[in-house]
C-alpha cells in the first residue's frame, strides 16, 4: 500500500488509503456523501474481511458511487481471479507487483486521461534510460520504492544500506548518479 502512495503521490495524484474493504466503502461513501468524491478506487483482491471482488460489487450496487472506476490489484498465479474480478465489474485487473508506468498507463486509461501521464512517462524514460544509480538508503521500504521507480526509468540501480556500503560501491564501480538518504 505505502509503494502505491508513493507512486499515486508522484503522479501528481490525491489519494487517501484504508487498511480493508470495509474502511475503503466508509471512505468512498463519505467522499460522495461530501460531494467530494473518487475517480478511482484502487483494490486490492486478497483483503482480509471484505475482500476486493465482493467490494467491487459494493461499490457498483451503491448508486452513489456511480461513475466511480476501479482497478483490481492481484498476486500473480491467482488463476480465475481476472475473470472473477471483470464479472464482478472491475474497469482494470494488474498482477503486483505493479511497475509505475504500468499504474499510471492504467489509471490514465481508466479515467480517459489523454496521453499526459504516458507521455511524460516516455520522457522520462528516454532521459534515464540506460543510467546506472546508486541508491544509498537505509529503510527497506524506502528502498524498495526507490528501486521501483528507478527501474520503471529504465535504470539499473544498485543499493547500499548505508554510508560505508555506499562510497565502497563508488569506489568500486561507476555510477551516473548516488541518490542518498541524508539520515542514516
Amino acid at each position: 500500500r505505502s509503494i502505491l502512495e508513493h507512486q499515486l503521490g508522484v503522479m501528481g495524484m490525491r489519494l487517501d488509503a484504508a487498511h480493508n474493504g470495509e474502511r475503503a466503502l466508509q471512505i468512498l461513501r463519505a467522499g460522495a456523501a461530501a460531494g467530494a468524491g473518487y475517480d478511482v478506487a484502487l483494490i486490492d483482491r486478497q483483503m482480509p474481511g471484505m475482500d476486493g471482488v465482493r467490494l467491487v460489487a459494493e461499490i457498483r450496487a451503491d448508486a452513489a458511487l456511480d461513475g466511480l472506476k476501479t482497478v483490481m490489484l492481484s498476486s500473480p498465479d491467482c488463476a480465475g481471479e481476472a475473470a472473477e474480478a471483470r464479472a464482478a465489474g472491475v474497469d482494470a485487473y494488474l498482477v503486483k507487483p505493479v511497475a509505475f508506468a504500468q499504474l499510471g498507463k492504467t489509471v490514465s486509461m481508466v479515467l480517459e486521461i489523454s496521453g499526459e501521464i504516458e507521455a511524460e512517462d516516455v520522457r522520462a524514460q528516454a532521459a534515464f534510460r540506460g543510467a546506472r544509480v546508486l541508491l544509498a538508503e537505509d529503510n527497506f521500504v524506502n528502498r524498495e520504492i526507490g528501486v521501483a521507480m528507478l527501474q520503471a526509468l529504465a535504470c539499473t540501480v544498485d543499493c547500499a544500506g548505508n554510508g560505508r556500503e555506499a562510497v565502497a560501491e563508488v569506489s568500486n564501480r561507476s555510477y551516473d548518479v548516488v541518490l542518498m538518504d541524508c539520515q542514516m
